[in-house]
């Protein structure tokens, strides 16, 4: 932003791309324990366990991003908050 320009408050496009994110998570992870219960049955060639284990990640990692998509998107969209300058902003 130049000198004398006014700021843009992207405030709306933050709250409709996390909330597309947000469902995508949700997506990812409710397939994802599909695959945990499905894959119960089968086992690794090797060590005998199941296959579940290894396809447990999926849901695990869309709950944590899900957790810090709306974390961060809570302290964007807050009163008070100061406006995003440029980029995303988080991780502050």
């Amino acid at each position: 932003v130049g000198v004398g320009e006014p700021r843009v408050d992207d405030r709306g496009l933050h709250a409709t791309t996390a909330a597309a994110t947000a469902v995508f998570l949700c997506f990812m992870v409710t397939e994802g324990v599909g695959f945990v219960r499905d894959s119960y049955t089968q086992t690794t060639t090797y060590l005998g366990m199941p296959m579940s284990y290894s396809y447990a990640a999926i849901p695990a990692s869309g709950l944590i991003m899900l957790y810090y998509l709306l974390r961060n998107t809570w302290r964007e969209m807050r009163p008070g908050a100061p406006a995003p300058e440029g980029g995303h902003g988080w991780g502050r």
